[in-house]
């Protein structure tokens, strides 16, 4: 039998797995794809400023909207048919798409982030289901399942076959990962899947522009532009901001899992916000996008007279997170300067709703990085951050 101090070590573990994952999945990034011209003949291209692994051409009464693969260049992953009425759509039009009847009213969605979406877009109804619930901080999620108006259909890499059939939603949205081998058996019961590969694009701004095709999945795609336009004004805005100063603090960002001290990637959605907060993160020269492997050394010997430490971290419990807390966890910690000199500040995730915001909300962010940044600026005096506070 396994004791509750046993129990409680495994609930932490998977916490701070889920943690990892997050982070990984947020330092992604794909390449540009150029395969789009043949699928824009005959139809209105919407024209996108930023995203590179969507192209959306209306048609009149239906939508075509392609992802490219962003594992295999030059390949189509999806093509799907958006429409209200399908049964007024020929047969020769649907062929070679995923047939979707918008506005879905039902869906199974997986993710946090697309949840935290669809609540602001004023359609948390058209969430019927979920996966792994107990990783989605949101309010109006955990009230659905804990009255099973929600309901959880398990995990996020092959949810529940049966649940996903007692549920019967109109479309179930899963993100998809290059070694994944399908979603098991949910392939099979003919309901539309939508991958949600927003998470492997180019820039944060080109991750915010997706919120256009969710938006017309629940018929929000005017409420989706306006969220849209807003984010970009104020991300440029803040990168304005930190242009303006010429002082550069040297920036060291997350901690250690287990043996591996995994950061973000010169060229990763977190790489090119830094970069966009005119800092000097300590591998901006590594045209990674995605998540980098360091040994403690590695990093030790780049940034051991960093200016400032940013890290994100999950938190058990009652338990309050400080110096002492890290210092807990590696005692090497503290050989860092920002560590000596106390400029250590920690982004408690779940508290912050960090994973569930950030991805379609980069100037929020942006702006936590400017402030902690640029402390002498006005923007720094005269606001308060969102995510991170000093430790």
């Amino acid at each position: 039998m396994m004791t509750s101090n046993n129990g409680d070590q495994l609930l932490r573990f998977k916490h701070h797995l889920f943690i990892l994952m997050c982070i990984l999945l947020f330092a992604c990034k794909g390449g540009e794809q150029n395969m789009f011209s043949a699928k824009s003949e005959g139809g209105d291209t919407l024209k996108l400023t930023y995203a590179h692994n969507i192209n959306i051409v209306k048609h009149g009464d239906y939508t075509i909207v392609s992802l490219a693969n962003p594992w295999k260049k030059g390949e189509i992953l999806h093509s799907y048919l958006l429409c209200a009425n399908p049964n007024a759509i020929s047969e020769d039009v649907k062929k070679g798409h995923t047939v979707v009847k918008t506005p879905l009213k039902k869906s199974l969605v997986a993710t946090a982030v697309h949840c935290s979406l669809f609540a602001e877009l004023g359609c948390k109804e058209a969430v019927a289901g979920v996966c792994e619930s107990n990783y989605i901080n949101l309010d109006f999620i955990k009230e659905g399942v804990n009255s099973k108006k929600i309901a959880d259909c398990g995990s996020g890499m092959q949810p529940d076959v049966e649940r996903v059939m007692a549920l019967s939603p109109d479309a179930i949205m899963l993100s998809p990962y290059e070694s994944s081998a399908g979603y098991g058996k949910v392939d099979q019961l003919n309901i539309p899947i939508i991958e949600l590969v927003d998470y492997m694009e180019t820039s944060p701004l080109a991750r915010a522009e997706w919120m256009l095709f969710y938006g017309m999945l629940v018929g929000k795609e005017d409420e989706a532009q306006k969220i849209l336009d807003k984010v970009v004004k104020e991300y440029e805005e803040y990168k304005t901001i930190a242009s303006d100063d010429d002082t550069k603090m040297k920036v060291l960002i997350d901690k250690m899992y287990q043996a591996t001290w995994f950061l973000p990637g010169g060229q990763s959605t977190i790489g090119i916000m830094l970069n966009d907060a005119n800092c000097n993160y300590i591998y901006s020269d590594e045209k990674n996008s995605g998540s980098i492997e360091r040994s403690f050394e590695q990093v030790l010997d780049k940034a051991a007279d960093a200016d400032i430490w940013l890290l994100r971290y999950g938190k058990m419990g009652n338990e309050v997170y400080n110096l002492q807390s890290l210092s807990k966890e590696n005692e090497k910690y503290s050989i860092f300067k920002p560590y000596k000199s106390g400029e250590v500040y920690g982004c408690e995730t779940s508290e912050t709703h960090f994973f569930e915001e950030t991805p379609f909300h980069p100037e929020r962010l942006l702006r936590d990085f400017v402030i902690l940044t640029h402390p002498q600026l006005d923007l720094a005096k005269n606001s308060k951050t969102k995510y991170f506070i000093k430790l």
